[in-house]
């Protein structure tokens, strides 16, 4: 299912976000996601492939994880700039990243890529919609 890059990037920040079958030890997870990192691109789940999903790019995100805790959200488009701020905490051993609105599984965590995968949705009208999803961001470097 394809989503607006605004509803993708609404999704990534408040619906619950779930891990792939292969998960790695993310060793120092809570010091090695403090920085800022840019969304990347967005993929679907399709025959057991990650396939990008052309139509949910478009606008960017930005997040910055603070080693209080805290995080800040920068959605951009071409006209606005939206800001959110939440506490978010990190699970080592169960390699999640949650805040007040989801829990995401960690996919991918090291000093360039941050990879999460949901499975719950919510489209343009509202509906909840289920599949594999998965958003890439890419750390911003001087953080």
């Amino acid at each position: 299912m394809k989503f607006p890059k605004d509803i993708i990037r609404f999704i990534f920040l408040t619906t619950i976000l779930c891990g792939c079958s292969e998960k790695k030890a993310v060793p120092n997870a809570e010091e090695m996601i403090v920085g800022r990192w840019v969304s990347e691109g967005y993929y679907d789940m399709v025959d057991e492939v990650w396939v990008r999903d052309s139509l949910a790019e478009g606008g960017d995100f930005v997040v910055e994880y603070g080693a209080d805790g805290y995080a800040k959200c920068w959605l951009i488009d071409p006209d606005t700039v939206t800001e959110l701020s939440y506490p978010y905490s990190i699970d080592v051993e169960a390699k999640r990243l949650s805040n007040p609105y989801q829990t995401h599984d960690l996919l991918t965590l090291n000093d360039t890529i941050l990879e999460t995968v949901y499975h719950k949705g919510i489209t343009e009208t509202g509906d909840t919609v289920y599949g594999n999803f998965k958003i890439r961001l890419k750390r911003l470097m001087g953080n």
